[in-house]
């Protein structure tokens, strides 16, 4: 399962890149059949592409993609021709998707896995959920008002407390392993 929120950057020129994502699908094999993609080679007969991944870490926030916490990676190394404008450029495009993906506080992945394992914190009174697993596995603590939902299993491995008002739903595993109170 790749981490929120995966895409197939195109080379354009040295400076622009194409970032090519699905909605709420972070699947690389998907997207660049969607996108008739095909795998990159090296050989002049394909084009320049790289998957990556733009993922919310410890103290992001998770409606703010591009602020403090967000890190860019690469799924395999670093392409020759990758620049530092290429990188500024994907992760500009990356925040505009992000920001598409909300619906006011709620984060939708209907039919598919939504992992957010890297993630610590999430923001009150948001409603993350996923048409099948939810992976929150390093989530330490739960703000009140906040709603997960998982057609799948709902991973709340390192969860300690779970205070009033939050709503949780898994369709099939729960997992809080470490859950005290």
């Amino acid at each position: 399962m790749c981490h929120y929120r995966s895409g197939e950057p195109v080379f354009i020129d040295e400076t622009s890149i194409s970032l090519k994502t699905l909605p709420h699908n972070d699947c690389h094999t998907t997207i660049r059949k969607k996108h008739n993609i095909g795998e990159d080679d090296g050989s002049p007969f394909h084009s320049k592409h790289t998957p990556v991944e733009y993922v919310p870490g410890e103290g992001a926030d998770l409606r703010n993609p591009g602020g403090k916490g967000w890190e860019l990676i690469f799924d395999d190394i670093k392409p020759e021709w990758w620049t530092d404008a290429h990188t500024k450029d994907t992760i500009r495009q990356f925040c505009d998707v992000i920001r598409g993906d909300w619906n006011g506080d709620k984060l939708e992945y209907p039919g598919s896995d939504l992992d957010l394992s890297s993630l610590t914190t999430i923001p009150a009174g948001v409603t993350l959920s996923a048409g099948s697993n939810l992976n929150l596995s390093r989530l330490t603590t739960i703000p009140a008002g906040v709603t997960l939902s998982a057609g799948g299993y709902l991973n709340l491995f390192s969860l300690t407390t779970i205070p009033a008002g939050v709503t949780l739903s898994a369709g099939s595993d729960l997992i809080l392993s470490r859950l005290t109170t």
